[in-house]
């Protein structure tokens, strides 16, 4: 069964990239079936094989029970909750084999590219581009949107990167890198690839892990506070300045924003049509409401603060993650595959530390209880029985 769960994963990776693909689009059943028939049947396959951890359970169930009223208000949402209920699947297949998801994702991923590649070479779609008021060539590249590639150079450089920060590798995600930004003209890339290695610096001087996780939330709100003021009453020159950074993205986020009432505001549901959402924020609160938006940003500070991987690269990873967000829809839907990893990474790598291990902590014992589908522990040795 190993075997499928490996595949499962390559299906899901796959499908994810055909998901955007402008040939693919018209033909959705393709990458729907493969993004979600394998990863489903390999859960209830492996239902016991599971680690089901405490943290994972509660956080995705806050999130859902939040989520479900902006249903009454737009039917719409049915289908965002359903992808909150596949990221919670992928994290924990993905705690069955973290090492067997790397591989199958990376091999999925770079089949689904060049899949995608060759239906512009092939003239199934044509080339498309077309030149910004930057002065940037922006290539489709047979994707939807020149944006789209990027989410997926990001999860491959970050896989690849994952193990092994060997200078051959990373001589690999630079080239990876300038070829998205050199294709689609894409700046998201660069800077969150340039600041995931800054990040990734920082620790590796020695520097307080908590002082740089909490430095940078903190300043990722400070660029939330900025995307979400009140429209019409923006603070003056940084917003202009931020704006033009973010590609006038704090006037989407206005745009959407005026279309709030107090219902919205509490559970979110607001019609969609016609107002672009690049931010996961931006998508949790038009979509869900600002109590969700809170609960997550909370959930996830105080997961990363208690458990973020010692791992350099891990927690510069998730750090970066959480930047991308604020320009694209990443941690938001499961069809950018780094977003099940960030998931994972995010809610898991406590119980890899061994200091903040909650799941199994039950009267002061070590050894796990089999009543969450657990494999029985003792001191870090498997019992044989």
């Amino acid at each position: 069964m190993k075997r499928y769960l490996a595949f499962s994963f390559f299906s899901y990776s796959l499908g994810s990239v055909l998901f955007f693909s402008e040939y693919f689009r018209g033909y959705p059943v393709v990458p729907y079936s493969l993004i979600l028939i394998p990863p489903l049947t390999a859960f209830f396959l492996h239902i016991g094989d599971i680690e089901y951890r405490v943290r994972t359970i509660l956080v995705f169930s806050l999130l859902i029970a939040l989520a479900l009223p902006s249903v009454l208000l737009n039917l719409e949402n049915v289908f965002q909750i359903a992808d909150l209920v596949l990221l919670f699947i992928l994290v924990n297949l993905i705690g069955i084999d973290p090492k067997s998801f790397r591989k199958s994702s990376i091999l999925g991923i770079t089949l689904g590219i060049l899949t995608v590649f060759l239906t512009v070479i092939t003239g199934m779609v044509r080339f498309r581009f077309y030149t910004d008021a930057l002065g940037r060539f922006r290539a489709y590249m047979g994707f939807i949107n020149p944006n789209s590639l990027s989410p997926f150079t990001f999860a491959l450089v970050s896989l690849i990167l994952y193990t092994s920060h060997s200078f051959t590798k990373i001589l690999i995600s630079f080239f990876l890198v300038a070829m998205d930004y050199l294709l689609t003209g894409s700046r998201t890339i660069a800077f969150i690839f340039g600041l995931m290695v800054s990040i990734y610096a920082l620790f590796k001087l020695g520097l307080s892990r908590r002082l740089i996780i909490n430095a940078f939330i903190v300043l990722l709100i400070i660029f939330i506070v900025f995307e979400f003021s009140i429209p019409g009453i923006p603070f003056r020159y940084p917003y202009g300045v931020l704006n033009s950074l973010l590609s006038k993205r704090l006037d989407f986020a206005g745009e959407a924003l005026n279309h709030f009432g107090l219902e919205n505001v509490l559970f979110g549901g607001i019609e969609r049509e016609g107002l672009v959402l690049d931010s996961s924020y931006l998508r949790f609160t038009v979509f869900y409401g600002y109590p969700f938006l809170i609960a997550f940003l909370v959930s996830v500070a105080f997961s990363i603060n208690t458990g973020t991987s010692k791992d350099p690269m891990k927690a510069s990873f998730i750090i970066s993650v959480m930047f991308y967000s604020l320009f694209e829809g990443v941690v938001d839907t499961p069809v950018t595959v780094v977003s099940a990893l960030w998931w994972f990474e995010v809610l898991n790598s406590h119980a890899q530390t061994g200091s903040h291990e909650i799941d199994h902590v039950l009267g002061g014992h070590e050894k796990r209880h089999p009543a969450y589908g657990l494999r029985e522990e003792l001191h870090g040795k498997v019992d044989p029985g």
